[in-house]
């Protein structure tokens, strides 16, 4: 007994353990996060509905992308063309709000 928890000792190679189950979430909501991230739901929807937090969900994507996914290979010339949905929104949506168009063209020198 170390700590009032029962430790065991194993037979074959000497390894000490105290029997708790595993910390951590399960695999079967991982993917259930993944999935819904994967189908369009944005990151803070996902941890908002799953009880986890954003840059864990960022670190699970991260973890499955880096294990699972194929890297995209540069066509003939070179480049790579990926679509970042959630920046593209965010971005047109705050030009939006301060209209930093309609102030550029009030600043531009003429002439």
């Amino acid at each position: 007994m170390v700590r009032n928890e029962q430790r065991f000792l194993c037979k074959e190679c000497g390894y000490n353990f105290v029997d708790k189950p595993r910390r951590g979430v399960p695999l079967k909501e991982k993917i259930q996060v993944l999935l819904l991230h994967l189908n369009g739901l944005s990151l803070n929807a996902t941890a908002k509905i799953m009880g986890v937090s954003t840059p864990t969900i960022m670190r699970w994507v991260a973890e499955f992308a880096e294990k699972y996914a194929e890297k995209p290979e540069p066509s003939a010339g070179g480049v790579v063309v990926m679509e970042l949905d959630e920046m593209g929104h965010y971005l047109k949506k705050s030009l939006q709000t301060v209209d930093l168009e309609g102030l550029l063209s009030r600043y531009r020198p003429t002439g």
